[in-house]
């Protein structure tokens, strides 16, 4: 049966071409005309070499998927356009997502395929690259991390939160992508295992493993320890009845965490153990635990702070806005000034009081007139 249009097309349109300015093309045009063929969407990419990517883009907003027929009728105008060397690539972007017959007529041409939710995730993760590259070296490493790219884009919504998540924190984002697929592991293991912990319950096992391992400084867990350390939180959450060895199963069929050929539990990333350390420690903020927590980062040994400071700038991204004014402050007042700037960086989604923010950029500048002093 063709494929019948449910809207006018328009607003999919505009949701490409704001898709495409997020991924910072030099050029976005709607209804543009080429060589006699009307064309939705055409687009400019800046490419490695500072030349052009000209692209001309097909947006279909079907109640089902785009079939051949319209992939094929797309291929001709593309094919003609490329000959008239107005354009480099042919793209159709669907809402539905595309029959399994237009996908190998694509893989055989010169057309790409694209769902807009996929378009729409690419672009969220090319912004926030963007948006923290100027960033601390190891804020940097996290955004082009293949894994950590990998949970933005899990965490994209499609509609109107997707502009919310655009303006929020790297913290907030990351611990949003944690609870998103937290919950799709926890459903596809739900249809094997029956009644298995909530997605609370398993993002709290995973943060109590995360701090631990990060707290012992190791890259993995054996058995023995991992086993304890599950038994203590399935306490302290009311799940003392589970199966330690089973949970830990469990827990290794995740996105993030994995059992060795040895028996030896870990993460398959370091930086998702930071993560997930941060947000063991904001459960201990929540709970009026956080200044025990700043004790034990600030006794420990200063060869060792730069650990800390990495989980510390992830947790100022998740805490509420009294936890993370309460954590700067206490920054500032040990001195540690250039880390209590990242960490009001990191809290730009959220209203930081100017007295407070005064104070961090008092602090800045005098550290800066004392070191141009020495």
């Amino acid at each position: 049966m063709a494929e019948k249009a449910t809207k006018t097309g328009k607003e999919l349109e505009h949701r490409v071409a704001h898709a495409y300015r997020t991924l910072s093309a030099r050029t976005v045009e709607h209804d543009m005309e080429l060589a006699g063929h009307q064309i939705d969407v055409y687009v400019e990419l800046e490419t490695p070499d500072h030349g052009r990517h000209r692209i001309a883009v097909e947006a279909k907003d079907y109640a089902s998927t785009v079939g051949i027929e319209i992939a094929t009728k797309f291929l001709v105008v593309v094919e003609h356009l490329r000959r008239e060397r107005l354009i480099d690539e042919g793209v159709i972007v669907s809402a539905k997502g595309f029959s399994p017959q237009a996908r190998s007529a694509a893989r055989a041409s010169c057309i790409r395929l694209l769902e807009l939710a996929d378009l729409e995730k690419n672009a969220i993760a090319h912004h926030l690259v963007e948006k923290y590259r100027e960033s601390e070296d190891f804020l940097a490493g996290l955004l082009n991390n293949r894994l950590i790219a990998s949970y933005l884009r899990e965490a994209a919504f499609d509609g109107p939160d997707m502009e919310h998540l655009l303006t929020d924190n790297l913290g907030a984002l990351l611990e949003c992508a944690v609870h998103r697929i937290a919950e799709r592991d926890r459903c596809h293991l739900s249809c094997e295992h029956g009644h298995i912990p909530s997605t609370e319950e398993f993002c709290c096992l995973l943060s109590y493993v995360g701090w631990y391992m990060f707290f012992e400084n190791r890259t993995r867990c054996n058995a023995t320890d991992a086993a304890r350390v599950v038994k203590e939180v399935l306490t302290e959450i009311g799940r003392e009845q589970d199966d330690v060895a089973q949970v830990l199963d469990w827990l290794a069929a995740t996105y993030w965490f994995r059992k060795t050929r040895r028996g030896a539990f870990e993460f398959r990333d370091s930086y998702i153990a930071n993560v997930f350390a941060a947000m063991q420690l904001k459960g201990w903020f929540s709970r009026g635990r956080g200044q025990e927590f700043l004790g034990l980062a600030l006794t420990d040994d200063p060869d060792q702070w730069h650990r800390w400071q990495k989980v510390i700038v992830l947790l100022a991204g998740m805490l509420p806005q009294d936890h993370a004014i309460e954590l700067i402050e206490v920054l500032l007042k040990e001195e540690l000034v250039q880390l209590a700037g990242w960490c009001m960086y990191m809290v730009e989604g959220q209203s930081v009081p100017k007295p407070t923010v005064a104070d961090v950029i008092y602090a800045l500048l005098r550290q800066l007139v004392e070191v141009g002093r020495r």
